[in-house]
């Protein structure tokens, strides 16, 4: 399995099924993850999951969200939105059996420091 790094981010970020099955990200402050491009060959067909690795490099904690701007219904577990402690790592699960339509998200993991 190909991890793909997002690298650090501080901002509003989207996060794609295009991008990989296996995405890690270093975020600072408060970030939101906008759910995007959920579809294309990564899929095979219409059913598809994303494991999101959230660590935060920093000396103090990160807010972390998620959002969609495409339509998409997001269904979140009660452990969202997340707080990842200092020097922390949380997973997270994102999938999808529809194409997108609804994007189900847990956390699976976390906070390991």
């Amino acid at each position: 399995m190909h991890v793909n790094d997002l690298g650090a981010v501080t901002i509003d970020t989207p996060i794609s099924i295009e991008d990989g099955s296996y995405q890690t990200v270093n975020v600072t402050g408060t970030v939101n993850f906008d759910v995007d491009n959920w579809g294309g060959a990564d899929v095979d067909g219409n059913a598809g999951s994303i494991i999101l690795e959230i660590y935060n490099g920093s000396g103090s904690t990160a807010n972390v969200n998620f959002s969609n701007s495409i339509g998409t219904t997001l269904k979140k577990d009660a452990s969202l939105p997340i707080t990842v402690a200092s020097s922390g790592t949380v997973f997270v699960e994102l999938w999808s059996t529809n194409n997108g339509e609804s994007v189900y998200l847990r956390q699976i993991g976390g906070n390991f420091v």
